[in-house]
């Protein structure tokens, strides 16, 4: 699937423990402003425990050095969390 960032693990209950996002960038158009994310988290044996789809826009990830940083952003607040 596309780049895999091993992240702090995340603990899903009755699913498993990921310690990796597997991501696909979509992005539609020269000049496009916003990019569909396609998104699998992935345990220690690459088994995917959760996935979605996240459109990512330019503005809300202003100021965020890397796309390690990024991602690890998008899943956070996927999940909820701070």
């Amino acid at each position: 699937m596309g780049n895999t960032i091993e992240i702090t693990p995340v603990v899903i209950p009755l699913k498993g423990t990921g310690v990796k996002v597997a991501v696909r960038t979509i992005v539609e158009g020269v000049g496009a402003t916003e990019a569909l994310i396609y998104w699998q988290l992935l345990t220690e044996q690459d088994q995917p425990i959760l996935d979605g789809n996240l459109t990512l826009a330019e503005e809300p990830f202003e100021g965020l050095t890397g796309l390690s940083e990024v991602l690890t952003r998008i899943i956070l607040d996927e999940f909820g969390n701070p």
